[in-house]
């Protein structure tokens, strides 16, 4: 057994993570969240603070067991769900649920964002404590769920379809769809027409755009009707036609940043027809980890949800080096490329990008499945080209 007693939540990634330590340290996995709201009952003290009351989550009492046996023999305990609300949330309901929260001596909060080894012996030397800020954030979120969608889910499924559920993102989604809706339909059309002509000059065609009469340019909305139009092209085809500007530009198409959860789902439906739910199960298997065909087994990405574009310091050198190395240096700008992230984006983590860049997506495909090599190479491709110079 055992001194070290490492927690995560997904069987897969405990039994990578077990493959990067010694036999000091043990790792099991919960099985994601252990305790939640009661599903048949209200489950919220409105009257007393809206103070939860959590259960033991159906089928938990296994899993919570055989974590126990391991706690009484652990010397050091880490809790290394992953980063963000809900990861926090599941390690402090653990703890509670274990009966453990107090003995804060020997207990402490690891987190990660790629599962590789460097990355899990590098958390392991900078543990910190359960951030209860995120924990209550997460509280306070399912509560209003609960608050907002118990009563009106029965209903939506009586009068709409059966099944269907309400919550605070539903009922905010529904409201932004009938403000568009009436956006829509108080929208007033207004047509125009342009006009355009197609001369030859020795030997070329040149596609011209009428612009303006008489030295006046005219107004977008000047041509509002074809019987206008053709009035127009009446008056002025056998009319000198003065040629005001010309102009000639070198246009450069940048790169889009790398993927974050919301543009990774959106390109994966558009190149390979993924719903986002799919999206996200490949994307947590990439995560997690795959085994490889020298016998080892590590995350292929970092971690899928994230609303941040920054990119770690070393995975820019190591795609900077792939790209002179393999694609040239005219395809490698003087600096790197660096891009901002939303005024409103949290920066827990990083983009979502390839663990390692030397795994090129060809050179895995006999270890990943078919969707696993789809979304990996739109991962792996993606974050290549931000770093490169923009075509010209």
């Amino acid at each position: 057994m055992g001194n070290t007693l490492i927690i995560v939540e997904s069987p897969t990634k405990a039994k990578i993570i077990k493959k990067f330590l010694d036999t000091d340290y043990e790792v099991i996995s919960s099985m994601g969240h252990v305790r939640d709201l009661p599903p048949r009952q209200f489950g919220v003290d409105i009257e007393n603070k809206f103070k939860p009351q959590y259960e033991i989550i159906k089928g938990k009492n296994k899993i919570l067991t055989a974590i126990k046996k391991l706690v009484k023999n652990a010397a050091k305990i880490y809790i290394a769900m992953d980063e963000d609300r809900e990861g926090e949330a599941i390690g402090w309901h653990l703890t509670e649920a274990l009966g453990i929260s107090k003995k804060k001596e020997n207990i402490d909060r690891i987190v990660f964002h790629e599962i590789t080894e460097e990355a899990i012996k590098d958390a392991l030397k900078n543990p910190r404590k359960i951030n209860m800020a995120l924990v209550e954030a997460q509280q306070a979120r399912r509560i209003l769920d609960r608050i907002v969608g118990y009563r009106i889910s029965p209903l939506l499924s009586k009068k709409i379809r059966r099944g269907l559920s309400a919550g605070r993102v539903q009922s905010v989604g529904l409201k932004m769809i009938v403000e568009r809706e009436k956006e829509r339909e108080a929208f007033k059309v207004q047509k125009y027409y342009t006009v355009e002509g197609l001369i030859e000059k020795n030997g070329v065609d040149i596609k011209l755009k009428l612009s303006g009469k008489n030295g006046k340019k005219f107004d977008k909305l000047y041509i509002d009707s074809k019987e206008k139009a053709l009035y127009v092209i009446e008056e002025i085809k056998d009319k000198e036609l003065i040629v005001v500007k010309i102009e000639k530009k070198e246009t450069k198409n940048y790169a889009s940043p790398p993927f974050i959860t919301s543009t990774l789902q959106q390109e994966a439906f558009n190149r390979v027809g993924f719903r986002p739910g799919k999206t996200m199960r490949v994307a947590q298997q990439l995560y997690e980890g795959v085994a490889l065909s020298d016998g080892s087994s590590s995350g292929l990405i970092t971690y899928m949800r994230t609303d941040s574009v920054s990119i770690a310091k070393s995975a820019i050198s190591s795609a900077r080096k792939l790209i002179a190395e393999t694609f040239s240096d005219k395809y490698l700008p003087e600096k790197p490329n660096r891009y901002r992230s939303k005024k409103s984006a949290q920066e827990a983590h990083e983009c979502i990008r390839p663990t390692e860049v030397c795994r090129f997506p060809d050179n895995l495909r006999n270890v990943l499945s078919g969707d696993q090599y789809k979304l990996y190479k739109l991962i792996w491709e993606r974050f290549i080209a931000c770093q490169m110079k923009p075509a010209v």
